[in-house]
């Protein structure tokens, strides 16, 4: 045993629960920077639970994000894909713009999760018209 054995951990192991945290996590991470909405987001799907956003931080860091979906799509129900794909919709929609990389992340989530664009469409404008402040 090395001295060092005590600073390792186990992978953290692709649950149900903590693949909400896990793509809200990377869909934040997409483009580089994450904004205070983004972290309200977070925050308003999860709460304050530390430890559900450390476990998720931990499996973001020992699984790239093609890893994810392969274990998230193999592990979770469709309505918790769906769940998956609105929140994350709704995470990369808040900060206002759209990144191209967040673009990319939503669509390949929505391949490895069997969703079409024509079947996402109606819930992808629905989101699109919470988010808009400005027709008030």
């Amino acid at each position: 045993m090395s001295l060092f054995d005590a600073f390792k951990t186990s992978p953290s192991q692709l649950t149900a629960k903590i693949s909400l945290p896990v793509a809200l996590l990377f869909m934040m991470a997409a483009d580089g920077h994450v904004d205070d909405e983004e972290i309200g987001q977070l925050k308003s799907v999860i709460g304050d639970d530390e430890t559900l956003i450390k476990t998720a931080i931990r499996y973001m860091k020992t699984f790239a994000f093609e890893e994810f979906l392969a274990q998230a799509n193999a592990l979770l129900t469709p309505q918790q894909k769906l769940c998956i794909l609105l929140n994350i919709t709704d995470s990369l929609m808040s900060d206002g713009a759209a990144d191209p990389a967040e673009q990319n992340m939503l669509s390949q989530t929505m391949v490895a999760f069997g969703m079409s664009e024509e079947e996402f469409r109606p819930h992808f404008e629905t989101i699109l018209v919470k988010n808009n402040r400005s027709i008030f």
